[in-house]
């Protein structure tokens, strides 16, 4: 679908909503910045990347650490609700 249907449809989608009483121009404005804000697909048919917090997610724990830390935040979420519910199940509490 052109860049130029996607407007259309979708302004027509935003005068259509109920309880919203949006001229066509209005609509045809929101259309394009929703239309604009889209990931973009190259000539192959997939998705380009659009940036983001998505990139970078796992950067920062490399990856031969990532079990690892994964593992070690389930334990102290353990160790943290052990301590709060009455001690340890293992004896002494």
């Amino acid at each position: 679908m052109s860049r130029g249907e996607a407007v259309e449809q979708s302004a027509q989608l935003i005068v259509e909503l109920p309880n919203t009483h949006r001229p066509l121009l209005q609509a045809r404005e929101i259309a394009v910045g929703l239309i604009d804000r889209l990931p973009k697909h190259d000539s192959a048919g997939t998705m380009q990347s659009i940036g983001g917090w998505e990139r970078y997610r796992w950067r920062i724990i490399p990856k031969h650490l990532r079990f690892w830390v994964v593992y070690l935040a389930l334990g102290a979420a353990a160790l943290v609700i052990m301590i709060l519910y009455g001690g340890f199940p293992f004896g002494g509490g």
